[in-house]
Protein backbone atom coordinates (compact mmCIF):
# COMPACT_ATOMS: atom_id res chain seq x y z
CA UNK A 1 0.00 0.00 0.00
CA UNK A 2 1.37 3.32 -1.06
CA UNK A 3 1.91 6.71 1.34
CA UNK A 4 -0.59 8.78 1.21
CA UNK A 5 0.56 12.53 -0.71
CA UNK A 6 3.40 14.17 0.79
CA UNK A 7 2.10 18.05 1.69
CA UNK A 8 4.59 20.44 0.03
CA UNK A 9 8.02 20.35 0.73
CA UNK A 10 12.00 20.77 -0.24
CA UNK A 11 14.03 17.62 0.09
CA UNK A 12 17.19 18.42 1.93
CA UNK A 13 18.90 15.15 2.41
CA UNK A 14 19.37 11.56 1.50
CA UNK A 15 20.74 8.67 3.37
CA UNK A 16 21.08 5.45 1.08
CA UNK A 17 22.36 2.14 3.02
CA UNK A 18 22.02 -1.17 1.01
CA UNK A 19 22.88 -4.29 2.49
CA UNK A 20 23.99 -7.79 0.55
CA UNK A 21 24.60 -11.18 2.11
CA UNK A 22 27.23 -13.59 0.12
CA UNK A 23 28.19 -17.09 1.02
CA UNK A 24 32.18 -17.29 0.36
CA UNK A 25 33.89 -20.61 -0.87
CA UNK A 26 35.35 -21.38 2.54
CA UNK A 27 31.91 -21.68 3.94
CA UNK A 28 31.82 -18.47 6.12
CA UNK A 29 29.51 -15.63 5.34
CA UNK A 30 30.28 -12.06 4.83
CA UNK A 31 27.46 -9.38 5.09
CA UNK A 32 27.96 -6.10 3.16
CA UNK A 33 26.95 -2.91 4.30
CA UNK A 34 27.45 0.64 2.75
CA UNK A 35 25.70 4.23 3.94
CA UNK A 36 26.14 7.41 1.53
CA UNK A 37 24.63 10.89 2.78
CA UNK A 38 24.77 13.40 -0.08
CA UNK A 39 22.05 16.77 -0.19
CA UNK A 40 20.62 17.76 -3.32
CA UNK A 41 22.24 21.07 -2.97
CA UNK A 42 25.91 22.62 -2.87
CA UNK A 43 26.75 23.67 0.91
CA UNK A 44 29.50 25.00 3.07
CA UNK A 45 30.41 22.69 5.87
CA UNK A 46 31.74 25.04 8.37
CA UNK A 47 32.61 22.13 10.86
CA UNK A 48 34.76 20.30 7.41
CA UNK A 49 35.92 23.81 6.42
CA UNK A 50 35.59 22.58 2.48
CA UNK A 51 32.16 23.32 0.12
CA UNK A 52 30.27 19.85 -0.37
CA UNK A 53 28.94 19.74 -4.40
CA UNK A 54 24.91 18.99 -5.01
CA UNK A 55 25.01 14.90 -4.49
CA UNK A 56 28.52 14.76 -3.96
CA UNK A 57 28.56 12.32 -0.83
CA UNK A 58 29.15 13.76 2.81
CA UNK A 59 29.45 10.26 4.24
CA UNK A 60 30.44 7.11 2.53
CA UNK A 61 30.97 3.98 4.89
CA UNK A 62 31.23 0.85 4.26
CA UNK A 63 31.33 -2.72 6.74
CA UNK A 64 32.11 -6.21 6.14
CA UNK A 65 30.99 -8.79 8.63
CA UNK A 66 32.62 -12.28 7.96
CA UNK A 67 30.68 -14.70 10.03
CA UNK A 68 30.56 -19.08 10.48
CA UNK A 69 27.03 -20.62 10.23
CA UNK A 70 26.76 -20.07 14.38
CA UNK A 71 26.72 -16.69 14.05
CA UNK A 72 30.40 -16.05 15.33
CA UNK A 73 32.67 -12.75 13.87
CA UNK A 74 35.51 -13.92 12.52
CA UNK A 75 36.70 -10.69 10.63
CA UNK A 76 35.36 -7.36 10.72
CA UNK A 77 36.36 -4.75 7.81
CA UNK A 78 35.43 -0.98 8.07
CA UNK A 79 36.28 1.60 5.22
CA UNK A 80 35.37 5.59 5.20
CA UNK A 81 35.65 6.96 1.84
CA UNK A 82 33.73 9.97 2.04
CA UNK A 83 33.54 11.94 5.51
CA UNK A 84 32.85 15.29 6.58
CA UNK A 85 35.54 16.26 8.61
CA UNK A 86 38.89 16.62 7.08
CA UNK A 87 42.31 15.63 8.23
CA UNK A 88 41.02 13.67 11.15
CA UNK A 89 38.60 11.59 10.28
CA UNK A 90 40.43 8.96 8.23
CA UNK A 91 40.34 6.98 11.55
CA UNK A 92 40.83 7.85 15.37
CA UNK A 93 43.84 10.73 15.65
CA UNK A 94 46.09 10.11 18.04
CA UNK A 95 46.92 13.77 18.65
CA UNK A 96 48.62 13.50 21.71
CA UNK A 97 52.01 14.94 23.02
CA UNK A 98 52.53 13.20 26.00
CA UNK A 99 52.39 16.69 27.28
CA UNK A 100 49.93 17.32 30.34
CA UNK A 101 50.10 20.72 29.83
CA UNK A 102 48.77 21.23 26.65
CA UNK A 103 45.35 19.88 25.13
CA UNK A 104 45.71 17.37 22.54
CA UNK A 105 42.97 18.24 19.65
CA UNK A 106 42.50 17.60 15.93
CA UNK A 107 41.23 20.20 13.87
CA UNK A 108 39.91 19.44 10.53
CA UNK A 109 41.88 21.88 8.30
CA UNK A 110 45.46 21.26 10.08
CA UNK A 111 45.51 18.07 11.87
CA UNK A 112 46.76 17.34 15.38
CA UNK A 113 47.37 21.00 17.36
CA UNK A 114 48.09 20.61 20.97
CA UNK A 115 47.72 24.44 22.76
CA UNK A 116 48.94 25.31 25.84
CA UNK A 117 45.90 24.92 28.97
Amino acid sequence: MPLKPASKRTHLHSRKVACEGYQRDDGLWDIEARLVDTKPFRFENRLGGRTVGADEPIHGMQLRVTLDLGLTIRDIDAASDFHPFGACSAGPADCSDDDLCTEDLCEPEVGCVNPGV
